[in-house]
């Protein structure tokens, strides 16, 4: 039996269920009534139990700590990635601070530039890239924004860019313009000739970075992208990190107290992780965390042992941590969207212990994510710090190939080194 057309009559609504009533012929031109039962999906329901609630929210950080398989209705904003941006879209539906995610409807449209690396005096080629997975575009308008010290290159008074794979020079027109401190480029089609593809490179831009140039943020806002039907379509901004900025950039970061640096095995400590945040509102944080060989967290039972520290409160924040991976998922976020206090200072502590093989080694912070209570999204540079061998010895990596003698610290001649201090050549040495 084959629907043939649909009376839109909708008789029912309940819990997320639909009834809707059609005409169907069974072939023999013999019309009948059916009825059609439809599940409607809801937007933040995590677990998928028809209701959107606290449950959800704790589903969700079980599945950001790796506790639970990754589902896709655990993408509440819609943008592609399940992280900590999603505890606070879906807190903001629970609490009804809005009725959707501000991202929940995107289109995957955007621009974005291609990855590359520029240091103090070198001239290089960036790329500008489009996505238009949903999108007709024949006209691009935006504006970037460059980090201090770096330009795009000028031949006499001209801008050097050009037009880029998907685009050419007799089918388009491409300018721009320094406009307020920032380059403003236009690209189009007087023709409504469409940007061939749906993705990929559009524009190259030669830019150039002067003798004190150490690294920044790139900006590309103001987007607007039109159709030949002329409809348009405004992306969110795109930010890129490049170079390696100075600490008094106002950046967002992560970062160990001093209090743990000089921990020696068989010690106990208190490790301070800080939140330096001094352009930005912050109610969530989400970061992992790498320990060396032979020191780790804590445990009390099976719990691992951590605790807010001075800018966050069991009040008003919650904080959970798991293993994943070899390392130590953090997430911090409050359900009510609570500011994190201050612009700097200790957010998390965490006890940290050092066993009896324990020889120094780096402590990294990475898959850092902060988020505002608009669902804005910060993703500071990775975190390293090393510590230094509590044992005062230089580490020396060996190479096999070396002929001088190998001893254990009981006087043993050994074959080649081991982990841990040996005597080679009559120094003391540790390999790792």
């Amino acid at each position: 039996m084959a629907i043939v057309s649909n009376t839109g009559l909708v008789t029912a609504i309940a819990e997320g269920w639909a009834t809707i009533t059609c005409t169907a012929n069974d072939g023999s031109g013999v019309n009948a009534t059916c009825e059609v039962i439809v599940k409607n999906t809801y937007q933040g329901d995590v677990n998928q139990d028809d209701a959107v609630n606290g449950t959800d929210l704790v589903a969700l950080s079980n599945i950001i700590l790796g506790r639970k398989e990754q589902t896709s209705a655990a993408d509440v904003n819609g943008d592609g990635s399940v992280n900590g941006t999603d505890i606070v879209a879906l807190s903001n539906i629970i609490l009804g601070r809005n009725k959707a995610p501000r991202r929940a409807v995107a289109t995957g449209n955007g621009l974005s530039i291609e990855p590359f690396d520029i240091n103090a005096g070198e001239t290089k080629e960036m790329l500008i890239d489009l996505t238009n997975p949903n999108d007709e575009v024949t006209l691009v308008q935006f504006d970037l924004h460059l980090p201090e010290e770096l330009t795009i290159k000028k031949n006499g008074s001209d801008l050097d860019f050009d037009m880029a794979d998907r685009t050419s020079w007799r089918k388009h027109t491409l300018d721009a313009n320094e406009v307020d401190g920032a380059y403003r480029f236009l690209l189009y089609s007087s023709s409504n000739t469409l940007i061939e593809g749906t993705e990929g490179a559009i524009i190259k831009v030669t830019v150039v970075a002067d003798a004190s140039f150490t690294g920044g943020k790139i900006v590309i806002d103001n987007i607007l992208l039109v159709s030949p039907d002329e409809q348009e379509t405004k992306p969110d901004a795109y930010e890129l990190m490049i170079g390696s900025p100075t600490s008094d950039d106002g950046s967002a970061k992560l970062s160990i107290d001093e209090a743990v640096k000089d921990i020696k095995a068989g010690e106990t400590k208190e490790m301070l992780i800080d939140l330096t945040n001094p352009n930005d509102e912050v109610t969530l944080v989400q970061f992992d965390l790498h320990l060396p060989e032979g020191l780790s967290i804590k445990k009390n039972g099976s719990d691992l042992d951590f605790d807010m520290a001075d800018r966050t409160s069991w009040r008003k924040h919650t904080l959970d941590a798991n293993e994943v991976d070899g390392a130590y998922r953090f997430l911090l976020y409050s359900s009510s969207n609570t500011l994190i206090e201050g612009t700097e200072g200790a957010i998390i502590k965490v006890t940290v212990v050092a066993d009896a093989s324990f020889t120094g080694g780096k402590i990294v912070i990475d898959n850092i994510l902060l988020v505002s209570p608009d669902e804005q999204e910060t993703k500071p540079d990775a975190y390293e710090y090393v510590l230094p061998d509590p044992s005062g010895i230089s580490t020396i990596l060996m190479d096999r190939d070396k002929n001088a003698p190998v001893y254990n610290l009981r006087g043993q001649r050994l074959s080649a080194p081991q982990k841990g201090i040996n005597i080679v050549g009559g120094r003391k040495v540790v390999v790792k």
